[in-house]
């Protein structure tokens, strides 16, 4: 728990501070630049809103553990009152998603989905996901060299994903 001073001797504490933003590291703000200077994959601006963007590295990260943000970027990707309601419901929607898929109960499951809808739950683990989708997507910037690799790669898991999906409902 982070404390510290507010003009006269009043502390204030930043952990129960509500999130105002997305949150990514600064490893995923240089990898951004790179996105935009390179116009990697059309997720660069103007072609992908900082939004959209967030959300499709976020998708990248769920299959994954997310990690743990460190070095955070002060400026963050987006200012919570430029999310658009898109975004904060498929945040939401993970976090209650992952709340879920840990319950041992229905008592637990109930209170986990209550932890689960705090701003403050959702927006931390959308943070981790998408930043560890960002290393993901650091790596297909490396060792990609065309767009269109990385399109049939994505189609392809999708395949695979669907495929896995329709043979266990059998």
């Amino acid at each position: 728990m982070q404390r510290f001073t507010t003009g006269g001797h009043k502390t204030m504490d930043i952990s129960q501070k509500e999130p105002d933003r997305i949150n990514i590291t600064k490893n995923a703000r240089a990898l951004i630049e790179k996105i935009d200077d390179q116009k990697f994959f059309g997720l660069n601006t103007p072609d992908t809103n900082r939004s959209e963007l967030f959300l499709f590295a976020m998708s990248l990260g769920i299959d994954t553990v997310p990690m743990h943000l460190d070095n955070i970027y002060q400026g963050g990707l987006v200012l919570d009152k430029s999310i658009d309601d898109q975004t904060k419901g498929l945040m939401t929607a993970l976090s209650i998603m992952t709340a879920l898929s840990t319950a041992e109960s229905s008592t637990d499951e109930m209170e986990k989905l209550d932890k689960a809808t705090s701003k403050e739950v959702v927006y931390n683990l959308a943070d981790e996901y998408a930043n560890t989708g960002f290393m993901i997507l650091e790596d297909e910037l490396t060792k990609t060299k065309k767009d269109e690799d990385l399109i049939w790669s994505y189609f392809t898991e999708l395949d695979k994903q669907y495929s896995a999906l329709f043979s266990n409902e059998k």
